[in-house]
């Protein structure tokens, strides 16, 4: 097995919306996403950015809040060339969620089954107000804008190949039935977010979390982020990974800039 940790660049954005009250300073965060090589199979965890968000592709209500900076190279489908692979190679996406910065190019990897919650799929189509800034047109399967039905990515997102999941019944899912790779199901962030347990053959196991827990400050003192749909859910995971964490899980929140510097990455890996 081998587990490389990407960034697709970073998110300007301010430091309350991953820590609530945490005080309108400028905090920019990096943007994860996974590979995970396991039995002569290739799979992402999440996909960052779409390509586009390099330049005027998100609305100006979204760029109030966070704005994407990367080069092409950071782009997933790009960035994977560290790891002697083509967008082609993906067997399978598992989605933390279907917010902007988490499944931006899923539809540009054309050989794989994108492994999502059924109800983060479903919301998507009616997501509620405060919401509809974390979903945009090309990384979701609905138009949650103005969005072009005859586009490129349009014809893109018709040919995804999706698997659901059902919430707590599929919870603990484990992709092949080994005990190395384990979907968490932990809505709160959103409906449907899930995360993702990766045991290691050599360098232990390690929990990513996505926005289930943006910063270790979340998890070290039980504090919520500013965009949060259901905050029970929320710190009710952050009490799963504080247990985690004590038999010895490694975990790896979603944007935590201080963090992300204490891992290897790309073309490094963990075995």
């Amino acid at each position: 097995m081998k587990l490389y940790f990407f960034s697709s660049g970073v998110l300007e954005s301010y430091r309350d919306l991953f820590i609530n009250n945490g005080g309108h300073t400028r905090f920019d965060v990096p943007v994860p996403f996974f590979l995970i090589q396991h039995k002569g199979k290739n799979i992402l965890f999440d996909t960052g950015n779409h390509k586009d968000d390099m330049g005027t592709h998100l609305l100006p209500r979204l760029l109030g809040n966070v704005k994407p900076v990367f080069t092409e190279d950071e782009w997933a489908p790009k960035a994977i060339e560290k790891a002697g692979l083509k967008p082609e190679d993906i067997d399978f996406i598992i989605l933390s969620h279907l917010h902007h910065d988490h499944a931006g190019a899923i539809a540009d990897f054309p050989n794989a089954t994108v492994i999502v919650q059924k109800a983060e799929y479903d919301y998507v189509r009616r997501p509620d107000y405060f919401m509809t800034q974390a979903y945009y047109n090309d990384e979701a399967p609905a138009p949650v804008t103005n969005f072009n039905f005859d586009g490129e990515d349009a014809m893109k997102m018709k040919k995804v190949d999706w698997y659901f999941l059902n919430g707590w019944q599929d919870n603990k899912f484990d992709l092949f039935n080994d005990g190395k790779i384990i979907i968490y199901f932990t809505p709160g962030h959103s409906v449907g977010h899930q995360s993702l347990l990766v045991n290691t053959d050599e360098d232990g196991s390690f929990l990513l979390t996505a926005d289930a827990c943006y910063v270790e400050e979340n998890i070290a003192a039980g504090v919520l982020p500013g965009l949060v749909c259901d905050s029970p859910s929320y710190l009710q995971n952050l009490k799963t990974f504080r247990l985690l964490e004590k038999t010895g899980v490694k975990i790896v929140t979603g944007h935590d800039p201080e963090l992300w510097k204490t891992f290897k990455h790309a073309p490094e890996y963990y075995k």
